[in-house]
């Protein structure tokens, strides 16, 4: 894993959630917040178990970019 803050320049949304694919690895992350304009430019920090076996995290920064765009497509969950 790299300790550096790696860019995203595309989120989604899933179940009233915006989210991305973190670019460390490669796994959906979700924000809390409600509007889009509050999840750009801002940075997280991705703490999701990699494996419970050997205990990994993913523990990777990133950061939204200003101008991300917004996929409607990224976290494709079908027809309602």
């Amino acid at each position: 894993m790299s300790d550096e803050i790696l860019m995203v320049n595309t989120i989604g949304r899933a179940d009233g959630e915006w989210g991305c694919y973190c670019p460390h690895c490669i796994n959906p992350i979700f924000f809390s917040e409600d509007v889009i304009e509050e999840v750009r430019g801002s940075q997280y920090q991705h703490t999701r178990p990699l494996s419970i076996f050997r205990n990994e995290r993913c523990d990777g920064w990133l950061e939204i970019s200003t101008t991300a765009r917004y996929s409607r497509i990224m976290f494709d969950q079908g027809e309602e």
